[in-house]
């Protein structure tokens, strides 16, 4: 999980800009604002970071391990369904999870589709 602090106001597209270059090893990351997060795209790779107040989150990531860990299966995928909402299959099964900032720390829970 990515955890940045310091991420506030208008600081934050600049702080999650520099947060997803470095998670994806990319030079050149486009951000677009989906609600109180924002996608990160760049080298064929993406992310969802949250930001509220001193913090920022990568929730894709958190959904991804979660769901990992959950169908308890090596090869797994991520797909965000909607903003803050995401989908983890492999092995013939799959989870989905809503994710958001709650008291300034991400969390992710399952739910039904």
């Amino acid at each position: 999980m990515l955890l940045v602090t310091a991420c506030a106001g208008s600081r934050a597209s600049s702080i999650v800009q520099h947060a997803a270059e470095d998670s994806l090893v990319c030079a050149e990351v486009v951000l677009s604002p989906q609600d109180d997060s924002y996608l990160a795209r760049g080298c064929g790779r993406w992310a969802v970071y949250s930001c509220r107040e001193s913090h920022c989150a990568n929730l894709s990531n958190l959904a991804w391990r979660q769901g990992e860990q959950a169908l308890n299966c090596p090869r797994t995928k991520l797909r965000q369904t909607q903003p803050r909402r995401f989908e983890v299959s492999g092995c013939g099964k799959a989870m989905s999870y809503r994710c958001a900032l709650a008291d300034d720390l991400p969390e992710c829970q399952q739910i039904s589709d």
